[in-house]
């Protein structure tokens, strides 16, 4: 195979190429690593919501359970006639 010389103008093309390249590579994998970052936000964000909403139950569970009992004790007691 013949070897092809290359001119400095393209010398400097294939630099500047090699470096924006390698300029996208680093980008590139920045950019990974962020969303990855991203995707354990959103994953924290999921539990802690779940967490809210099963506290926010129990809360109500409770609260209508309360109201119940006093809603019982209204009823039966003498007092309040």
């Amino acid at each position: 195979m013949e070897e092809i010389k290359l001119s400095a103008k393209a010398k400097r093309q294939i630099a500047g190429l090699e470096k924006t390249n390698e300029r996208l590579l680093a980008d590139g994998l920045e950019l990974e690593a962020r969303a990855k970052v991203l995707e354990e936000l959103i994953r924290r964000e999921k539990n802690l919501l779940r967490r809210e909403q099963e506290i926010f139950a129990e809360i109500d569970a409770e609260r209508q359970a309360l109201d119940a009992e006093y809603q019982r004790i209204h009823v039966v007691s003498p007092l309040s006639a």
